[in-house]
């Protein structure tokens, strides 16, 4: 699965989020629904007013539950968007590299262990045998 790395630019605080909640966009707030019984040139009387009127309820109640999910949306987004340390909306983005094992960038060994951040001192040979490296964790990252 895809990782985005943000960093912000305010506190230097690093964290990770999901590829589909980095793509995710705001939603523009809906147009409300319109009244499906028209317009009538004479006031509804009786039993047409009662079903005129529950209608309307109904469309009030539909308009505000669908306001109410794209506010929730609207929300989630805004706040995915923020630094969890420090509330900053200021940070830098970059695809991840997925953690795991990757070749060795020092060449000493066959796989080492990338946490997502920096180069660990877990190697593993072509077996796939662990070890702990002896000079530790190399400086590049």
């Amino acid at each position: 699965m895809l990782e985005y790395r943000r960093v912000c630019q305010q506190c230097g605080h690093a964290w990770y989020v999901d590829g589909a909640t980095a793509q995710q966009h705001e939603w523009p707030m809906p147009k409300p629904i319109k009244n499906a019984m028209g317009g009538s040139p004479v006031a509804p009387v009786g039993r047409r007013r009662q079903q005129h009127r529950a209608q309307k309820a109904a469309i009030q109640s539909a308009n505000i539950s669908r306001w109410n999910a794209y506010a929730q949306h609207n929300a989630s987004i805004q706040a995915s968007r923020r630094c969890p340390a420090c509330g900053s909306g200021n940070f830098q983005e970059s695809i991840a590299v997925p953690r795991g094992w990757h070749p060795d960038p020092t060449g000493r060994f066959n796989r080492r262990w990338w946490n997502g951040v920096i180069w660990t001192d877990q190697v593993a040979d072509p077996e796939g045998n662990q070890y702990m490296d002896p000079d530790g964790a190399p400086d590049t990252a």
